[in-house]
């Protein structure tokens, strides 16, 4: 604990209460412009002058980006313009009606597409029908994105628009295909399905058929399937069809699921696995999880049973695979344990952290989401990688690189302090960047009150390198503290015109656009270095500039 409370009393000593200093960071003679986080921002800079378009109603403007945009801002907008969701629907419309034939607007309509997949939205009525429409596309890509819309926003509306495609959409596409038919009319579907093997037809499509009638049943459902359950000769698809039984309370089909469970060929006893999914007998995988030879299969038993955690039947065998050979296992049997706070899991994967580096790994990757479902763990985490960089002391940094990132994991300004502290130590590059770079971007994984460490340590710092090395780490997660500082690093007058470039970059890749268009916007107006405010005005014509 010596060394943490080293860390926070450093940090302590660099703070000044929380405010910003008034003056202005004294120059670098640094050209920043040759900076790998500067240089594109300037260098993609095409002379179009000062920004004059209208910020007040952006949606328009973000949609004209899925017509021209560069990819960057592409990805962005779609992703925002799928958080509008309905909002964004008459724009969208305007969009892929006016390009629906245009000789190079394929591309425009299948981003609008994604963005209705994406979207909430996407089941509206109006997304759906406008997705129904471009079943009929001449492009065979745009009928392929229209169906993966579908495939999650489906009715019953556009059913029989999807059914006249199945003769003519292969490969990967008919099993998307054969999902959104699923979604769009599940008692029809069932129908359907049942067609198909009474007439011998899709059959490499059953097993994906059978998933979505046992995950959307109806009341008909074991009624229909129950004669061609108990008799269906395809290994893939009947055990699925017999957990639709055994949820019906059929014990026949219950004991030929389970005999299907001890097949000789891991296929079937695959499958039998997915399937008890959709039934109580989950406890079923118990035997597989200790005993099938297949590592993938054990793995996946472990999935089925770690659903059930604090049933004692799961949790002995999850504690049993905990000894497993292979690391896939023990992470499926160690994850749910460690969820519901079994305290023998709980040590468990707290002595892997202090174990050789594919310990810490594995260790990583099962306390990966859990911290706060268990307050108590980050502590205790973080004692045990305290006493592992005391005794890595002697090395060279970089051979602790694996502890400092387990570290970067633990929530709150603790380990971000002891980051912090030893990011400002002197070392050698890792991995093509400076030390104080890559610790200061582990420190960005610790949580909203580890960043506020990062911005107040921007604050308290004169050096415009390591400033911008807060900014690059702060900025690597979206939440209200990483967008306060950057609001507050354009605003004030102590940031250096480099600074609020990036900042402006970051603003605007990750939104609300709304917002940070006017922020940027007047940004521009009041810099005062030629080069940055030429930077920021293509920043604002690249983002929100009418396409």
């Amino acid at each position: 604990m010596e060394r943490l409370a080293w860390a926070l009393a450093l940090l302590l000593l660099a703070c000044h209460g929380g405010d910003s200093p008034a003056g202005v960071a004294p120059a670098s003679v640094r050209d920043w412009t040759g900076d790998d986080r500067i240089k594109a921002l300037i260098e993609d800079c095409s002379s179009l002058g000062t920004f004059s378009g209208d910020t007040s109603y952006l949606l328009g403007v973000q949609v004209s980006k899925l017509e021209r945009g560069s990819m960057t801002v592409l990805n962005n907008t779609r992703e925002e313009l799928a958080q509008a969701g309905s909002r964004a629907l008459p724009e969208l419309e305007r969009l892929v009606r006016r390009l629906f034939t245009a000789r190079h607007g394929s591309h425009a309509v299948i981003n609008a597409l994604g963005v209705l997949e994406m979207s909430e939205a996407g089941g509206d009525p109006r997304a759906v029908a406008l997705a129904g429409d471009c079943l009929g596309h001449p492009q065979e890509t745009v009928r392929s994105a229209a169906i993966e819309v579908l495939a999650r926003h489906a009715t019953s509306v556009v059913f029989d628009d999807l059914l006249s495609l199945m003769p003519v959409v292969t490969g990967s596409g008919r099993g998307i295909l054969v999902s959104a038919l699923g979604r769009a009319d599940p008692r029809r579907f069932e129908l359907l399905f049942l067609d198909w093997i009474m007439q011998e037809s899709y059959t490499g499509q059953w097993s994906l058929a059978a998933r979505l009638v046992a995950g959307n049943k109806t009341d008909s459902s074991a009624a229909l399937f129950a004669p061609v359950a108990l008799s269906l000769g395809d290994p893939l698809t009947r055990p699925t069809l017999l957990a639709i039984l055994v949820d019906d309370s059929d014990s026949e089909a219950a004991g030929l699921l389970g005999e299907m469970l001890a097949d000789p060929d891991p296929e079937v006893r695959g499958q039998a696995l997915r399937a008890l999914e959709f039934t109580e007998l989950r406890g079923l995988a118990a035997d597989l999880l200790r005993a099938d030879p297949v590592a993938n299969l054990r793995a996946l038993a472990a999935e089925l049973l770690g659903a059930r955690a604090l049933d004692p039947l799961a949790n002995k065998a999850l504690h049993d695979g905990l000894n497993d050979s292979v690391d896939a296992v023990r992470q499926a049997c160690l994850r749910p344990l460690v969820a519901v706070g079994d305290g023998a899991a709980l040590d468990l994967v707290l002595s892997l952290l202090a174990g050789s580096e594919q310990d810490i790994q594995l260790a990583v990757r099962c306390l990966k989401g859990q911290w706060e479902a268990n307050p108590s763990l980050a502590p205790r985490a973080l004692e045990v990688l305290q006493k592992r960089l005391d005794a890595e002391h002697a090395l060279p940094w970089q051979a602790s690189a694996r502890t400092y990132q387990a570290m970067g994991l633990i929530p709150g300004p603790e380990s971000t302090a002891l980051l912090l502290a030893a990011a400002a130590e002197p070392g050698l590059p890792y991995q093509g960047l400076t030390r104080h770079r890559w610790l200061t971007i582990q420190a960005s994984n610790s949580g909203p009150r580890g960043r506020a460490l990062l911005a107040q340590a921007w604050r308290d710092e004169d050096d415009l390198q390591l400033r911008l090395d807060y900014l690059w780490a702060a900025s690597g997660v979206q939440d209200a503290v990483s967008f306060g500082l950057l609001k507050e690093v354009l605003a004030v007058a102590r940031s250096a015109p480099h600074e609020r470039l990036f900042v402006a970059d970051r603003m605007a890749c990750r939104g609300p656009a709304a917002e940070v268009a006017g922020l940027v916007k007047r940004a521009a107006r009041r810099e005062t270095d030629a080069v940055y405010r030429a930077a920021l005005n293509c920043l604002l014509w690249r983002w929100y500039g009418q396409s």
